[in-house]
């Protein structure tokens, strides 16, 4: 029997399946991937990693399919992050801005979670999204510079969303 395909059992919600059939946080180069259960998020599973990105691209073209998943969802975390300052809203009607950082599960089909960073106003409108993932607090200070250097002065705070633990605080920290 491949390790694939060997029978994980949840002590959560009792759900049976395979390998190929748990939830992955998809964090490639972090020192531990954990995977977890497709219906309650238990963590079944915790894996070292030691691939480099050329090692993980091998195996992934030599058909380990999980490496084929998370590969396809970097690509999707990359394909949504901002690449220039351009794309944010000029918001030229506004003085003073007070933007929140903050992580919200947007459902998609096929996936059971999936969160975005979403950078809001204060008052909630949304001005960018992207795909977040585990540990993104590198990517706060990388969008802190960027709103910096877009609307400058007009900049008087860019705060993390404290009241959302879940979301926020979990991708935050990453575990």
């Amino acid at each position: 029997m491949a390790v694939e395909d060997q029978p994980f059992v949840c002590p959560t919600c009792a759900w049976r399946g395979t390998e190929n059939e748990l939830d992955c946080d998809y964090s490639l180069f972090g020192e531990y991937t954990e995977k977890t259960c497709p219906k309650c998020s238990t963590v079944l599973q915790t894996i070292r990693n030691y691939l480099t990105a050329e090692e993980a691209q091998q195996q992934a073209d030599a058909g380990n399919v999980w490496l084929q998943q998370a590969i396809s969802y970097r690509s999707l975390i990359e394909q949504s992050q901002l690449k220039s300052i351009d794309q944010f809203p000029d918001l030229a009607d506004r003085s003073e801005l007070e933007l929140v950082w903050e992580c919200v599960n947007i459902p998609e089909e096929g996936r059971q979670e999936s969160v975005w960073i979403i950078i809001r106003l204060a008052s909630g409108e949304p001005i960018w999204r992207e795909r977040s993932y585990y540990g993104n607090q590198a990517r706060f200070f990388e969008m802190k510079e960027l709103l910096t250097l877009k609307y400058g002065d007009r900049l008087k705070s860019f705060e993390r969303d404290r009241s959302d633990f879940l979301y926020t605080s979990l991708y935050w920290y990453g575990d």
